[in-house]
């Protein structure tokens, strides 16, 4: 029998957090208003600037574009001021319940059981697949 000591740098592992629960939000947001999928999300060292990459129509033009995340921001910005829950829930993806409720579709072949989801105000502004740290509520 080993014993293992750990310690959690506290102050990290919030600013994580923040920053991934901040991509729920704003991913949510950006594809329920204008359909913008998000490409990729990448949290950088503290200090360093943390982005989204979103998979944006070639036809719209890039003035459109701009209008619309300025949109999205002030969108996520009202969010958090009605301090919207965020909480995690399990779901089996064979329960007809999953198709209806949850975003994010890409899950492993073969996986069986019920999977971890992340929810925005239960559900009402995004229910999608994650296992990371969120805060409790935005």
């Amino acid at each position: 029998v080993s014993a293992v000591k750990q310690e959690i740098d506290w102050d990290r592992r919030f600013d994580l957090m923040t920053q991934h629960s901040g991509q729920h939000l704003v991913s949510a947001v950006a594809v329920n208003e204008f359909n913008l999928l998000t490409h990729s999300f990448h949290l950088q060292e503290k200090g360093l600037l943390s982005y989204i990459d979103f998979t944006i129509d070639a036809d719209v033009d890039m003035e459109t574009n701009y209008e619309n995340m300025k949109t999205v921001e002030n969108m996520c910005n009202e969010k958090i001021l009605q301090n919207l829950s965020m909480k995690p829930t399990w779901l089996d993806p064979d329960d007809p319940d999953y198709q209806r409720r949850v975003r994010s579709r890409l899950l492993p072949e073969g996986l069986t059981g019920k999977i971890r989801l992340v929810e925005i105000d239960s559900g009402k502004l995004d229910c999608n697949t994650c296992c990371g740290t969120h805060v409790p509520s935005l």
